[in-house]
């Protein structure tokens, strides 16, 4: 993982990557950098499956250990980055991003999309063996019937009565 990850998750270890800002159009993107290390420590995880996330960089150096070692590849696709680019104005980089992410998905024996728009846009692409994965909340635990309203007075500030809101993902100058 790029950037500053945790230790480990769910018990496993975190592999930190070096990684680079994406200055100055977004700086608080980090690219992961490939290091042959990845591979070894592949190896040593023994997976059955390699899950890589919007493969551009490290993702890419992903695709091409598990290729490498004939793992199933499992790609998602969250991010339109062809509309980054230009919502960035490197308008010159979406012909190539379109290209490249086609060629990268199509490399994955299913690309995940978390909405119905995201499969559009990657079925748009080209990008094929596309299915929907939808995230959502688990409606078993948060439900009505369990609200509180103590934590409802918690979260509201002390003003019940009033709306509140939650947002849950990334907060980013884009969205």
């Amino acid at each position: 993982a790029p950037g500053r990850p945790p230790a480990e998750a769910a018990g496993h270890p975190v592999i930190r990557v070096p990684s680079v800002p994406f200055r100055p159009w977004y700086p608080e993107l980090f690219l992961g950098l490939p290091r042959p290390r990845i591979g070894r420590e592949l190896d040593r995880f023994e997976p059955d499956v390699v899950h890589v996330v919007n493969p551009v960089v490290l993702g890419l150096w992903g695709t091409m250990v598990a290729r490498q070692r004939n793992l199933p590849l499992l790609a998602s696709y969250h991010t339109d980055i062809t509309q980054y680019a230009k919502h960035l104005k490197l308008h010159f980089l979406s012909p190539l991003s379109e290209t490249f992410l086609r060629d990268v998905h199509n490399q994955a024996h299913v690309n995940l999309c978390t909405s119905t728009p995201m499969v559009n846009s990657a079925r748009g692409l080209g990008i094929d063996r596309v299915r929907l994965w939808p995230k959502a909340v688990d409606t078993e635990l948060y439900r009505p019937s369990n609200r509180s309203a103590e934590m409802r007075a918690r979260l509201s500030g002390g003003e019940p009565e009033k709306p509140l809101m939650l947002y849950v993902g990334r907060l980013s100058h884009e969205k």
